[in-house]
């Protein structure tokens, strides 16, 4: 059955912040600064780009950085595009590396610092690890002691340099494996630049929770909100993860998929590589889907495009997932209005792996609170295949 991704237990203690390579600025034992990396991004300055993933203990000992080279990859397309989203406030006198080996190199020193700190036991720990390293379970569920959460930091500065950051924190012992996700629809929230994973975004995301902590008060706790657009129709992300639905082939969504910005035409079997909408021709973290012939589709996997949510490294895994599994994918954001017909949901980021969804809480068009309830969660057949496709492929 499938291992959710991890709830939100309390981190255990003792962060690990390093700035600019080398310049150590908590070692654990300052109990004064940010524990959390959510808390550290609300106090960094300058603004800049992030991004979030984890650690593991490769097969010769090594501590390694799960898919490193996606996430500088990203990191680089992310100053790119902050750059051209505001083309009047990035420094002009930084210049972004023109490769990512000049990402990695420029990142690199502050990550090995913050590995090599935050668990002084480990005999081995070496620098961030080659294209090839492979996370080895597709859950964040199981997770030892040597694991860590590393958050990174890019941002240019006034007089054209750049401040990196890092911010490394242990995984917790275990976690519960049967804890689906609850969510709740936050309407009008969904992010106005998606691509980019601002610094700025920790703080916003925090008054979201706040409102639907609030608004949710008499419904129970919950563990991840859900952006929507201004109808509350629309939902196009989780506050930290990837929002995916999986409903009846031919049902929910489709007619009007096309309308604002969405990508919307189910890929079924025998349908060849091309464009997905607006978005890019190429890999599958550009959103480019192949389905490889399935000749009567029973179910599809619904998520947003691009346009709409970050394109995650969670994300792209399960997409590439399902295209090893022939299981159609439709790249628009799922509709609350076809709450009834979803049969599966799940979240997924780069740190938590894939984590099934128990419950989706709302308000409705006439101000009611409305839920839709995910039965025998640990029997969900999508959910359950694409977790056990994507172990096998870090073996």
């Amino acid at each position: 059955t499938a291992q959710p991704m991890t709830g939100c237990p309390p981190p255990p203690t003792g962060p690990v912040i390093v700035e600019n390579g080398g310049e150590m600025v908590m070692d654990g034992s300052d109990a004064s600064y940010p524990s959390t990396a959510g808390e550290w991004l609300t106090r960094w300055q300058p603004a800049g780009v992030y991004t979030a993933t984890r650690t593991f203990v490769g097969a010769h000992g090594e501590k390694s950085v799960y898919q490193w080279t996606e996430h500088v990859a990203r990191l680089r397309d992310m100053l790119l595009k902050l750059r051209e989203n505001d083309v009047g406030g990035f420094p002009k006198d930084c210049v972004i590396p023109h490769s990512d080996s000049e990402m990695d190199a420029l990142v690199r020193d502050t990550v090995r610092v913050a590995l090599r700190s935050i668990n002084k036991a480990d005999a081995v720990h070496k620098a961030p690890p080659d294209a090839d390293h492979k996370s080895p379970d597709a859950s964040a569920s199981g997770a030892s002691r040597s694991e860590s959460m590393i958050v990174l930091v890019v941002s240019p500065t006034v007089d054209g340099t750049w401040k990196v950051g890092a911010h490394a924190v242990p995984l917790p012992w275990s976690t519960n494996h049967q804890n689906p996700a609850v969510c709740v629809v936050a309407k009008n929230a969904a992010r106005s630049n998606p691509e980019v994973k601002h610094t700025g975004w920790p703080s916003a995301r925090g008054l979201i929770s706040t409102e639907c902590t609030h608004q949710f008060r008499n419904s129970g706790p919950f563990d991840e909100i859900l952006l929507a657009d201004q109808t509350g129709e629309n939902i196009a992300e989780g506050g930290v993860t990837n929002f995916f639905v999986v409903l009846a082939s031919g049902s929910g969504g489709g007619d009007n998929a096309g309308s604002r910005g969405d990508a919307g035409a189910p890929l079924r079997g025998g349908d060849t590589v091309g464009s997905v909408g607006t978005e890019d021709v190429g890999s599958v973290g550009n959103d480019i889907v192949v389905s490889r012939g399935i000749d009567k589709p029973t179910v599809r996997v619904q998520t947003a495009p691009t346009t709409r949510c970050l394109a995650g490294i969670g994300r792209a895994s399960v997409l590439e997932a399902c295209l090893a599994l022939r299981i159609d994918v439709e790249l628009v954001a799922p509709k609350i209005r076809d709450a009834s017909e979803w049969r599966e949901a799940f979240l997924t980021n780069a740190v938590r792996g894939l984590r099934p969804v128990g419950r989706v809480r709302w308000v409705g068009c006439d101000g009611t609170f409305r839920e839709k309830v995910f039965k025998d969660v640990a029997s969900h057949s999508v959910t359950n295949c694409l977790v056990e496709h994507m172990a096998k492929q870090t073996d």
